[in-house]
């Protein structure tokens, strides 16, 4: 295959994965090459979906008695990685709400205590939307 042929072939992959991802509810990202990270909207409806996702995980694995919440996402990156990984910085704080005491939903709408604790936090995120897979890799504050 010469090199005019591989190009195209190569271009007309991209094409069609970017399709894929669209078509998936994906969120855009700034092209790049597959082993870097590409900027994403952080108001991104899925992006903020996933990030609740991570903070729904981090509450679980906490020894924290208290229940902490998604106060904002600063910034989401993507890559193409057998799926989507995201990588999301996201600001999250204390509730006034206990972790006996409330559901998960309801810990996303608890008030953030007066005083508690703020963090800065990266969480990554694996999603395969086919295969309706998601997965929080890491999360550190």
């Amino acid at each position: 295959m010469n090199a005019s042929r591989s190009f195209k072939a190569l271009a007309l992959a991209g094409a069609c994965g970017a399709g894929l991802a669209l078509a998936l509810g994906a969120p855009q990202a700034q092209a790049g090459p597959s082993d870097a990270w590409s900027q994403v909207d952080p108001a991104d409806d899925h992006v903020q979906e996933l990030a609740r996702f991570a903070m729904d995980y981090f509450n679980q694995r906490s020894n924290d008695s208290m229940q902490h919440r998604l106060i904002k996402v600063l910034d989401a990156r993507t890559r193409v990685l057998a799926g989507i990984a995201y990588k999301i910085d996201l600001l999250e704080g204390e509730t006034e709400c206990g972790k006996n005491t409330t559901t998960k939903e309801e810990s996303r709408r608890c008030p953030l205590k007066e005083g508690g604790t703020r963090r800065r936090c990266t969480a990554e995120v694996w999603e395969r939307s086919w295969e309706n897979f998601t997965e929080v890799r890491s999360f550190d504050c």
